[in-house]
């Protein structure tokens, strides 16, 4: 049992890292697929890949061009997987022309490193949404469902997958600021259209939902803009390597002004601009959609408790519940647990997640993980009290208690304690 306990654990403690190798397995095929269409180049698509050849020989012919060629991020870590990553070359592929040298293993580095984007992406949005979302294991199932649905929906043959990825470390990052910030910053090594849609994002939350804590995200990704387009002026102006069809009148980027909204109300227009702008744009505003126009109404008789309905029963006091909660939190000291999430609660003392969550807004007037903050401090103050610190330094005592960093951990006393571990420490001594 103890064995198995301990495995289980370490399932939870590495689980991004274990599904990572699951989708490696199951999509390896999926991989090869793919690789041998971009090879054939099957469906039209950028050639991202030949920027390798251009880093190895200098051709400039080979050059994707401003700004495609300062998505840097992608590009370098396709041709840090040519160089150090043996190439696989499939069977059966005759291509009687290669368009340039070298381009079986410039598009193997390419379509590796999209897979690899692939998996990782799945894996990081199950644990976003079952462990910082605190979703429910359906929950989570469903939401890896609808992400594996729009990957697949995104070109596999580009950087789009590589900054998507990178989009959604910031996200899952976004509760310790000072590594999403960071992200956030680096973004103009990313992709600019990255860049836009988080300023757009951080503006809503910061400007018109007066959301405080999105202030700095919202300049940093400002800062990173910034930089972008100076880089871009540096790049192509000054030091005179120009842009794509930066030499005709009639240029994409010459004619972004003026005939750009032409450009959109084409999308409305054709299939293609059905199928790869307008049908993503409705995936992705659909949740939102629904979200806004489907809400229960909150009445005696929405929020009765049956047996098809999962609302809580407004006139309940639910003690029995609030006693399993405390007593199970008390006791079996569950907190402990680093990325311990509402889910795994639930399962333990067999009452649904979501009125778990009810009682714990309504009754303790918090939310779940202010709730076992709570306890990982009062856990804390208990070993102080009894000179734990005199062996053992105030980060692994943070460890110990369940806090995932010790930057976590110094936010959390100061919101329950209203001061610092520090003074805490110093009011002990006096």
């Amino acid at each position: 049992m103890i064995l198995k306990n301990n495995f289980l654990n370490f399932i939870k403690s590495y689980l991004g890292f274990f599904l990572f190798g699951i989708f490696i397995l199951i999509l390896f095929r999926d991989f090869l697929y793919t690789y041998r269409m971009q090879l054939f180049r099957f469906i039209p698509y950028y050639d991202y890949q030949s920027q390798i050849v251009y880093y190895l020989t200098g051709d400039k012919s080979l050059d994707v061009q401003a700004p495609m060629s300062l998505r840097f991020l992608g590009l370098w870590i396709q041709y840090f997987i040519y160089k150090f990553i043996p190439c696989l070359e499939l069977t059966r592929v005759n291509i009687e022309v290669l368009p340039y040298p070298n381009y079986i293993c410039a598009t193997f580095s390419n379509a590796l490193m999209n897979y690899i984007s692939l998996c990782a992406i799945l894996a990081l949005m199950f644990v976003y949404s079952y462990k910082k979302l605190n979703l429910s294991l359906a929950e989570s199932l469903v939401c890896l469902f609808f992400s594996y649905i729009f990957i697949k929906h995104v070109e596999a043959f580009t950087l789009d997958r590589i900054s998507i990825l990178y989009l959604v470390f910031i996200l899952y990052f976004l509760d310790k600021p000072k590594i999403s910030i960071v992200l956030i910053f680096l973004l103009f090594l990313v992709n600019e259209k990255i860049i836009f849609l988080l300023a757009v994002f951080f503006f809503i939350k910061y400007f018109l939902q007066k959301e405080k804590y999105f202030k700095f995200f919202f300049w940093a990704a400002v800062t990173s803009g910034l930089l972008a387009i100076l880089i871009f002026y540096f790049y192509t102006k000054i030091l005179g390597f120009g842009y794509l069809q930066s030499n005709d009148p009639e240029g994409l980027y010459n004619t972004m002004f003026s005939q750009g909204l032409d450009r959109i109300l084409h999308m409305f227009k054709t299939k293609a601009g059905l199928s790869n702008a307008i049908l993503p744009i409705f995936f992705s505003i659909s949740p939102y959609v629904i979200g806004k126009f489907i809400k229960y109404k909150k009445t005696a008789s929405n929020l009765v408790l049956n047996k098809t309905d999962s609302i809580p029963y407004i006139e309940s006091d639910y003690s029995t519940e609030i006693g399993i909660i405390t007593h199970y939190f008390e006791t079996k000291k569950p907190y402990l647990l680093k990325g311990l999430n509402i889910s795994q609660v639930a399962v333990e003392i067999n009452i649904p997640a979501k009125l778990i969550s009810f009682i714990i807004n309504k009754h303790f007037e918090m939310r779940f993980n202010d709730f076992i903050n709570k306890y990982r401090v009062e856990y804390i103050k208990e070993k102080m009290n009894e000179r734990y610190l005199e062996s053992y330094t105030l980060n692994s005592l943070s460890a110990d208690a369940g806090f995932s960093n010790f930057t976590t951990f110094i936010a959390a006393f100061k919101k329950i304690e209203n001061c610092t571990p520090s003074e805490y420490i110093n009011n002990l001594k006096h």
